[in-house]
This record gives C-alpha cells, structure tokens and sequence, in this order.
C-alpha cells in the first residue's frame, strides 16, 4: 500500500473537524544555490540533499529525475513523443540539457564520489539522459536519511514547454535541478516510482523544504516558490535572493528584467458570505462550523510582460485570482500559504506562447492576449485552472505520470464551475467558426497525412500541393502557412466579416463535454499519460472526460453531498500522495457503493452511456395505440426517467428505466386515456429531461438546462422526440456547411 492509505487513516478525523494538516512529511530538505548566466543560457547550480527513506524497506540506489535532458535533441522520448510539428520548430542552437558535474555521497567529514549511470525504465530509449541511477556503496536501511551533494551545470532551453529562455533574456526556470524520484513500498520490498519526462505527462515528487539562493544580473526581476525574499541585495552588477518554502515539493523561478511588476491583496472571504450559498451547507453536512471555512489574506504579486502591462491586464490577472482562491479556499479549503505570484509568459516572433500555462507550488504561469476580448475568459480561464493545481496537485499530491486524471480531472470539473459562478454569459470561452479566408491561410496546412486541420477546414498541405511544391516546401522548411500568425491576427480573427458566423459563447462545462464525446476513445482513463494512444487521448483523458464524469456523479448524488465529498477528501489527503483507489473508496463511504461502481465501469476503455428514442409510432403521435420505444447504445447503465407531454394536459407521464434492467429495447405504450383521463395527441418524449438530479431533486448548479443527470449521454440529440420540431437549426447547419465548403474548394485551388 501507498502512504496516502496510511495518511487518510491518520486524518479522517481531522477531516470531520475540518482541520488540515500543519506540515507535510518532508521527506527531501534542499539547500541550492544557482547562478545564472544570461548571456549563456545557463545556470550553474549546487545542492545538498538531506533525503529520507520513509519506507520500512532498505535500499540500495537513488534515482534522479534530470528533467531538461528531454530537450537535448530530438531522439529523446519526449521529443520522439511529442511529434514531428514539434520537433520541427527546434534549431541546434535552441537545445539545452542538464549535466552532472559533481556527485558527492556526504557522511560527517567524510565525502564519498559516486558513480551514476542513465537508466530509461519506460521505453528503452538510449538517447534518454532524463533518469539517473546513483549506486550506493551500501543499502540505506528503512528510515534512515543520507546527504547527497551535487554540482551541476543546465543550459536553458528555448521555452517551447514550459521551461527555458524567451527572447530578449527572459527565463522560465522550472524543473531545473537534479531532483529524487519517489520511493514507494510496494509488495513488500521497496521501489522507486522515477519516470523519465514523456510528452504526455507532468510530475511526480516527495514533499520537501527548500532553502535556494539566486544569483542573477542587477535589473532582473525574480519571481520564485517562496514568495517574498528572505533576503535581496545588489552588488557588483548582481543581485543575490534567497527564497525558502517547506512543505511544497517543487520549486521554480522565473527572471526577467522586463517584467512589469504589480501587486495587490485578497483581503480574504468569510463561508457566509460565499454566493453560491454552498460552503455553510457543505460545513453542516459535515458537522463544523461555518466560521471554520473563513478565508485569510493572501497577497498576489503580478508580473507581466511590458506589452501586456495595461490597467485593464492588471485587473483581469488579478479579478480570476480572486476567483480562484475564494472558490477552492470556501469548497476545499484555505490555502496555507500567504504569498501567490502570477506570471505572464512570453511569446515569440509568431505571437505562439513560451513557456505557457503550469502551475508551480505559489507560482503560476498564466497567459493573455495583446488585445483582450470583452467577453473571452482569456486570461481568466487559465488563471483560474492553473490556481486550482495549489491544491490538486501541490496540496493533494498524486502521481500526475501514472494517475493524471486524478489531479487534472477534479480540477477542471472545479474550474470550470468557478467561471460559471463567477462571469456566466458575460465571460465565456467564445469562438468564431474559423473559416474565413483570413484565417484559413494562417494556418498551418501540415505535410504529415496523420494530422488533418479539421478544426480549419482544411486538408494537409501535401495532399493538394503538386510534387515540385512539395519537394520545394520540404527544403525550405515550409509547412503551408501563407500568413505568419501574430497577435494582430488573432485580432482580425474576431472579426465576422474575416472570419464567417460567429459562434455563441460556449458553456466550459460543455465544451469539455462535447471534446470527450467527439473522441472515439481506445483509453481506459485511468491508464499511464505516456502509454495513450494519442495526445489528444491523453488531454481528453485526463481533463475532460474526468471533468464530465464527476459532474454525473455531483448530480448522481446531489450537489452538497458532492462537493462535502470532495473537500473531506482533500482534507484527507492534504500533503499526502492521493491514489485513484483511494478515491473511489472515499466515493464509496460518502456517495454510496451504487456511485462508486458508476465510476469504475465509467473509467473502463470503450465506456459509453448512450439512451435514445428509437422510434414513435404512429409518426405523428395521434392515434388511441401510440408506441414509443427507448434504445441503449452503450455499456453504462444507470437510472433513467423519460417524460411525457400529451396534448390536452398540463402534466406530464413519467416512466422510468432501472439500471439494473439488463434489457436493450423498451417499449412505453399509450392508449386514448389512462386513468387521470384522456391523452390527447402526444407532443413530446424526452429522456432525463432538466428538471433536477437524481441525487436530491434541487436545483442544478450553473446549468443550461439540456439535460438532467446524465451529462455522460453520448449523443443528447437522439434523447429528446418532439411532434413538430423547429427547422431552423437545420438550415443554419446547411448555411454553415455551404460556406465552409466554399471556402476549401477556393483555398485548395489557391494552394494547387
């Protein structure tokens, strides 16, 4: 067993109280020091590593994650993994990596020179250089602790992903030191849970406290886990920072001496005063008292590039960080730390994101436009998102490599509730059709067969271009893009007249829903990121089909019960390493067995929940015989109930469907009356209407009412049989497919 079993045992009665944890286990203590050249793109770096053995068992080697190998070239598995497209837009000079140049083994007075070697434990790779394995000249015994001291020089890469240098000498330093893996006790023995740095997944790391002093050039401005300095000085065209931060297990930095600093305060929130109404009614559900759910201050600093750096970007950043700190603070808890920085990523020449949204234990990176939209939730939406990974994943640690759903998947059902709440139509994701000449040539036609546009509208470059075009782009590195992308661009996109109809603002709830829906799914979603089929296999996966899944079960069960659910769970949790079996027990205890079985069978590859109405008969649902028969498509199977509306009748008739029932076929059937008196002519048939959940029958929460409990349904359409239905969507899909069409044959002309 893993110790997050071991830590819910310890704080369930913590969590019926609604106190958290004051202190994480600490397995690691850091004590670094980094200098960083600008000029050469590097940091040369040293540590001392107090690391504890935590486990009963003894062993014999370490195991160091050396993330920045990923970007030494392209026969990494992370490049390898991340594709053609993007191994395409690295030159030899914008590489980096991580080199060992000391490793020491310390014992008092005696220092001891190890020898390592690189392992590739996933995938055999051996141009992967991202796990090192560190022999010790003996077992280390259960429990014990050993110092380890290193020396070390990364060379930045260009940040593509995350980390890295941008133009004009800024640097995102993220995962940048030789770091332990996890050594977990399993089966009896131990074993180290270190995975090298695939494409399709994040990170995994022991709780640790960190002591970091920062070397930069004079005029950089530094933002770091930490928050404030415990000291900063400037001498000899340097300044020197320390920074320390325990109980995180991580740490990151950022500098740059154009950053734009701003800084304000969350003056903190009391639970009574929460909008939604639902933090006194989680904390009686779970016995406290509503004054315990109080929210502190907390101040927020902001850095922001100098081109972002307006008064309406200052009070944006800052309007979704008090979003997202009152709505995870009222439902999960407070945030135990008083400092929160913001940052703003750079972009390149192209207007592409460097560096782009991630979450870093009391550091985030968000991400703007030039131009902001009125009502597009950019950068409210990765602002949000991004604080939201203060607690699943930097507070509820699992392992993102092996378990991604677990921390992406609760925080993207929360996220996006929280932009519901707190911007409803004034703020959504809005999208044009993006099929406008202007944009179709600012696209990327790519050469690879394997990777159609179809969110364009157009088809792979290879496939329309002549073979002298083709060989031509092939040497010049042209991959069909007419019109460079730019942030003036992304402006004219707006544009109606540039860009085709312009869709409604979209729901995130049911975006996220409809991305899950789209994709014919080989994955189980509790599988590996790296083993997915597919990227898209992979976000999917991990974001929105669990995002979907949970909001089934909040109105399975009842939005109280729920959300109390999930934050006992996080309190449980809190500075421990979460897996999904203890979730779904913790499902079990507080929603019911009946809700816990839904999920396991709704993670399985191939799940689908699918009712429809097959047929009604006569057509025209006049007669004294009608038939209506009900269908299921899928292998879920849950409670069901389908309304009736009659001509003549202000109520409905209802009927249900067990899910127990095994059977694929139901007929309803209707005479001329029944016993409440006549039926008139039948006028509609709508299977889980939006009339309230079936977990408590109230009020769904920041809903647009197209469907009562299962939002899981694969297809909603064939859920709903009406006698005279409205043929102005159809006209406007024709109109729309029309244009689109149009606009591909005019562009595959163009490009032929």
């Amino acid at each position: 067993m893993r110790r997050a079993l071991a830590s819910i045992a310890i704080l369930s009665g913590l969590a019926s109280t609604q106190q958290f944890p004051a202190v994480s286990p600490r397995v690691v203590e850091y004590t670094m020091s980094a200098r960083l050249d600008a000029d050469a793109r590097r940091i040369e770096g040293s540590q001392r590593i107090l690391w504890r053995n935590v486990t009963p068992h003894a062993v014999d080697e370490l195991r160091l994650h050396l993330y920045w190998n990923a970007f030494r070239g392209p026969d990494t598995s992370f490049m390898r993994e991340a594709g053609p497209e993007f191994r395409a837009l690295w030159r030899d000079d914008e590489y980096g990596g991580i080199d060992l140049t000391g490793l020491e083994l310390v014992d008092g007075t005696q220092r001891s020179p190890l020898s390592a070697e690189f392992v590739q434990p996933d995938d055999g790779n051996a141009a992967d250089l991202t796990v090192l394995r560190v022999p010790l000249p003996q077992p280390l015994p259960g429990g014990a602790s050993l110092v380890l001291e290193t020396r070390f020089v990364a060379r930045a890469p260009k940040a593509y992903r995350r980390a890295g240098w941008l133009p004009d000498d800024g640097f995102f330093c993220m995962h940048w030191f030789p770091k332990p893996g996890v050594l977990e006790s399993v089966d009896g023995a131990a074993r180290w849970n270190c995975h090298q740095f695939h494409a399709h997944t994040e990170f995994f790391a022991d709780f640790a406290s960190f002591d970091v002093t920062l070397d930069v050039p004079a005029g950089f401005v530094v933002g770091a886990t930490g928050g404030r300095p415990v000291q900063d000085q400037t001498e000899l065209g340097r300044r020197v920072l320390r920074f320390t931060a325990a109980d995180v297990h991580d740490f990151a930095w950022v500098a740059d001496p154009d950053f734009i600093e701003r800084r304000e305060t969350f003056e903190g929130r009391r639970a009574v005063d929460d909008p939604s109404g639902l933090a006194p009614a989680i904390a009686r559900h779970l016995g406290a008292d509503p004054a315990s759910f109080g929210l502190p201050k907390l101040e927020l600093r902001l850095l922001l590039q100098p081109e972002h750096a307006s008064e309406e970007q200052v009070r944006r950043h800052f309007d979704a960080a008090r979003t997202a700190i009152e709505f995870y603070g009222l439902r999960f808890g407070p945030w135990p730390f008083d400092t929160l920085t913001l940052v703003d990523p750079g972009s390149d020449a192209l207007g592409r994101s460097l560096g782009g949204g991630m979450e870093y234990p009391m550091l985030i990176t968000c991400g703007t436009e030039l131009v902001l939209h009125p009502r597009r939730a950019s950068p409210e939406s990765v602002t949000i998102h991004e604080f939201g990974h203060q607690y699943w994943y930097a507070l509820s640690a699992n392992d993102e490599v092996r378990e991604p759903w677990l921390d992406e998947g609760i925080n993207s059902f929360a996220e996006s509730r929280a932009q519901v709440l707190a911007y409803g139509e004034t703020r959504r994701p809005v999208r044009t059709t993006a099929y406008g000449p202007l944009q179709v040539a600012a696209v990327q036609a790519r050469t690879l067969p394997a990777a159609p546009l179809q969110d364009y509208g157009v088809l792979p470059f290879a496939r329309f271009a002549p073979e002298p075009v083709r060989a031509w782009a092939a040497a010049n590195h042209f991959d069909g893009t007419l019109i460079p992308r730019s942030p003036l661009l992304t402006l004219l996109f707006e544009q109606p007249s540039l860009s085709g109809f312009r869709e409604v603002a979209a729901h995130p709830e049911w975006a996220d829903r409809a991305r899950f829906v789209a994709l014919a799914n080989p994955d189980a979603m509790t599988d590996a990121g790296w083993r997915m089929h597919s990227r898209e296999g992979y976000h999917v996966n991990a974001y929105e089909r669990p995002a979907t899944l949970l909001r089934q079960l909040e109105r399975m069960v009842g939005r109280e019960r729920f959300w109390a659910f999930l934050r006992r769970f996080h309190a449980e949790t809190r500075f421990a390493h979460p897996t999904g079996a203890d979730f779904v027990a913790a499902l079990a205890r507080d929603c019911g067995e009946d809700a816990a079985s839904f999920f396991r069978k709704a993670t399985e590859a191939g799940a689908v929940l699918d009712y429809a109405v097959h047929s009604v008969s006569p057509a025209d649902g006049r007669g004294e015989d009608r038939v209506v028969t009900v269908r299921s498509d899928g292998t879920l199977r849950e409670d069901v109930r389908i309304r009736f509306r009659f001509e003549g009748r202000d109520a409905p008739l209802w009927r249900s469907i067990e899910r127990e029932d095994p059977a694929l076929w139901w007929s309803f059937r209707f005479g001329a009356r029944d016993e409440t008196g006549p039926l008139g002519r039948l006028l509609e048939v709508w299977i889980d209407p939006p009339t309230g959940t079936g977990g408590d029958g109230g009020a769904i929460e920041a809903d647009d009412g197209l469907v009562g409990t299962h939002v899981l349904d694969a297809e909603l359409g064939d859920n709903v049989w009406v006698a005279e239905p409205d043929r102005r969507p159809g006209l406007y899909v024709a109109l729309r497919t029309l244009l689109q069409t149009q606009v591909r044959l005019v562009f595959a002309a163009f490009i032929g």
